[in-house]
């Protein structure tokens, strides 16, 4: 028997092409609007004396400013020494404490380190630290972070202002 050294050529089959390019597709949803996000500067306006985010109300602190908000449960204040708030909103939460540490690992993805110590909740991150509260009723829960790079700002008044409004959509 004579073997003619011949090389066979692989050849990405139908389906693999198509798995790789649903793979890229996904990652696309998903890098395209975060890599938009942080190249694009973002623009502020005043805040009003009263803001609602998803079900909640809340007065924003004097001298804080506005992101323009895309996220219908959640709103970045910036203040002109480098600080931000960040208010967000969750729904339909059985259980407040397991809601908090699942914003632990949820801010982690985001690199900031949330720490819960009894009573205590503070925010680091390389942008700075603050402290961060919480507030729940009916279901829904309200979660308050300042990071600032120099002496935070005092978010209990905000806190002390957040309002629940009933949930409409069931």
């Amino acid at each position: 028997m004579q073997h003619h050294g011949v090389l066979k050529k692989s050849i990405p089959n139908k389906q693999g092409v198509a798995a790789l390019l649903i793979t890229c597709g996904l990652a696309g949803t998903w890098a395209v609007p975060a890599l938009i996000d942080h190249l694009i500067p973002t623009k502020t306006m005043p805040a009003p004396e009263t803001m609602n985010v998803g079900n909640v109300s809340f007065h924003p602190p004097q001298d804080f400013r506005v992101e323009s908000q895309t996220d219908p449960k959640k709103v970045t204040l910036v203040h002109s020494d480098g600080s931000t708030i960040v208010v967000s909103t969750q729904s339909n939460v059985k259980d407040l404490d397991t809601a908090k540490h699942r914003k632990v690992t949820e801010l982690q993805r985001d690199h900031i380190t949330l720490n819960l110590e009894g009573n205590q909740c503070t925010v680091t991150s390389n942008e700075g630290k603050g402290p961060c509260g919480f507030a729940g009723e009916n279901q829904e829960m309200a979660m308050v972070y300042e990071l600032s790079p120099n002496k935070p700002h005092d978010i209990t008044p905000l806190l002390k202002s957040i309002t629940f409004k009933e949930d409409t959509h069931d």
